[in-house]
């Protein structure tokens, strides 16, 4: 039997898209100060590395931000089905009736 907590599943999709919005509020690293540090050093091959390599941490934190809003919706998912199962067994229980 697996034992589950609604109230703890709730409270741990909320938390995942609350990180995950946490996450996505911190893209693009560095913005605005970043363009202007590419437009005023155009020849300058360190800030166009830089440039290239905050690009690319944007896009990890893209990336896990939606993983974080993808365990969230599975979660929420995974809440309802066990609030769904909760009402069956109670039906079932209760028309059963006693021993």
């Amino acid at each position: 039997m697996v034992q589950y907590d609604i109230v703890k599943m709730k409270a741990l999709a909320n938390h995942m898209r609350d990180r995950g919005v946490a996450i996505e509020g911190k893209v693009p690293l560095g913005w605005p100060s970043r363009e202007n540090a590419v437009n005023d050093m155009e020849a300058c091959q360190v800030a166009k590395r830089l440039d290239e390599t905050l690009c690319n941490l944007d896009s990890v934190l893209k990336y896990h931000a939606g993983r974080m809003r993808k365990m969230a919706e599975a979660t929420d998912a995974g809440v309802v089905i066990a609030e769904a199962m909760d009402v069956t067994n109670a039906g079932e229980i209760e028309q059963a009736g006693p021993r």
